[in-house]
């Protein structure tokens, strides 16, 4: 499936989200160059073919399938297909001031290679965040934060790199937050409890729910939920045949509870989101490719 460049209309009145998206898409790439740079750092992944990227005076490489690269915002690139070949090219544009202390561990301007489960895993956050921020979810960008923050935690696991000390530098709280959204991401399938997390991080309860609603403007427990929600997406679109119920249970949810909270969120339940889904996969390929403006 295709999913044309899109442009996060909300991105300029959210800087004061710790991530927050700028664009997304993917398709069938030709040839492009930025010889200033991009506006926002971007993560490329190739799902088929493979390209090049010249990064000028940091030299060039083949972006192949199921590898993935970094190129950090205002960095001069262009890139092409590497062969006569088709290469789906997907693209994750994001700013935000954690941008640049999320990723100081991480390599950039370099091939990086995936498990097959990884790579599929960023692709799907990569689609869910397109059909998020073109359908107009609500919520959105806050949303689409917590899956930029959780995806790129994932790569540095993946890759046995040591995650990055802290979110941000400069805001208020960021080392105990950052250390609260970790434990979310590592224990999101156990029954976590927001009174645990503060617990863990220093805080009473009350002052977590307080600091944590004014670095994220949602609670805890809110933010929590919409990780379960994603794990539970990604985890519906990696196994075709799984049940609601063994879903529900892979974060930790028993199944009537999990197929509310998904319909009061996506407005649908998981067994048509599921089937939504690989539908559309079945149709890769015999979409019309869109122009380009």
């Amino acid at each position: 499936m295709i999913r044309p460049f899109y442009f996060s209309e909300f991105s300029e009145n959210l800087v004061n989200l710790p991530l927050y998206l700028y664009s997304v898409g993917n398709h069938y790439e030709k040839y492009l160059s930025r010889s200033e740079g991009y506006r926002a750092t971007q993560i490329f992944m190739t799902y088929e073919g493979s390209g090049t990227f010249d990064l000028f005076e940091q030299g060039k490489f083949t972006l192949g399938e199921q590898q993935v690269c970094i190129i950090r915002r205002g960095v001069p690139h262009e890139y092409y297909p590497a062969k006569e070949e088709d290469w789906n090219l997907g693209f994750i544009g994001f700013n935000g001031h954690a941008a640049d202390a999320i990723l100081s561990g991480m390599p950039e301007g370099e091939p990086l290679t995936l498990s097959p489960e990884l790579f599929q895993r960023l692709w799907n956050d990569m689609a869910h965040l397109w059909q998020m921020t073109t359908s107009q979810v609500e919520d959105a960008p806050w949303k689409g934060s917590v899956i930029l923050y959780s995806l790129i935690l994932s790569m540095y696991q993946e890759l046995r790199l040591p995650a990055p000390s802290a979110v941000s530098s400069t805001a208020e709280h960021s080392n105990p937050l950052n250390r609260a959204i970790q434990l979310m991401n590592a224990h999101y399938a156990e029954p976590l409890l927001i009174t645990n997390l503060a617990h863990a991080v220093g805080y009473s309860v009350q002052h977590f729910n307080r600091i944590f609603r004014k670095h994220y403007d949602i609670s805890p427990h809110e933010y929590l939920q919409r990780i379960r929600l994603q794990r539970a997406i990604q985890f519906m679109e990696e196994h075709p045949d799984i049940s609601v119920n063994d879903t529900a249970n892979s974060v930790g949810w028993d199944a009537n509870y999990f197929i509310r909270v998904f319909k009061q969120e996506y407005g649908v339940t998981p067994k048509v989101h599921h089937r939504n889904w690989h539908m559309n996969e079945d149709n890769k390929g015999k979409v019309a490719l869109p122009s380009r403006k």
